[in-house]
């Protein structure tokens, strides 16, 4: 099956590239292309739905941000924390043109995986960042900011901010969601 895989990416992607130039006539079998590709390399057919989104719905469009905030899941399972939380930051912009409070959720993965990565300064900033949007009530980010913030803090040493962002965050209503119960429990 490796093998398979290996000989058919190419392919894929020359497939990919000629549909790129037949846009928009050629939408529906593009994205098909992009979709088989997620069974062999989910990064490289993420770089390349972003490609499509940008051509197809435009440089600044959610569909793009969207794109972009897959990419960094799929970064993100590779390790590759820090170009993951780079795609999120520029997600989280696009959303936010667009007053879509997924920009705070895009910015909270960031501000962890920069954290992760030993950038406790632009954690702290993606983090403050995520604090400025509006939460979406399906996805409450504003708790987990302040639990990055505290863990940063911690890092540093200055465990008395460290506790004032807990407090914050633990001020903050519960949301009705399980990841929201465990950050509230983690902030505790």
């Amino acid at each position: 099956m490796a093998t398979d895989a290996r000989e058919t990416l190419p392919a894929l992607l020359d497939r990919f590239e000629t549909l790129m130039t037949e846009l928009p006539a050629s939408s529906e079998q593009t994205a098909s292309v992009v979709h088989e590709m997620l069974e062999i390399d989910e990064v490289l057919a993420m770089h390349c739905a972003v490609r499509f989104d940008a051509a197809f719905s435009g440089e600044d469009s959610v569909e793009m941000a969207g794109s972009q905030a897959r990419l960094g899941y799929a970064l993100a399972k590779t390790d590759s924390l820090r170009e993951a939380a780079d795609t999120w930051v520029e997600a989280a912009k696009r959303f936010a043109r667009h007053g879509d409070p997924s920009a705070g959720r895009q910015l909270i993965n960031a501000a962890f995986a920069y954290r992760d990565v030993g950038r406790p300064d632009e954690a702290l900033a993606a983090a403050q960042r995520a604090l400025q949007i509006p939460e979406a009530p399906q996805v409450p980010s504003h708790k987990s900011a302040h639990l990055c913030i505290a863990y940063v803090l911690a890092q540093r040493e200055a465990f008395e901010e460290a506790m004032e962002a807990c407090e914050e965050g633990l001020l903050l209503p519960l949301a009705e969601c399980a990841e929201d119960f465990a950050v509230h429990a983690e902030l505790w």
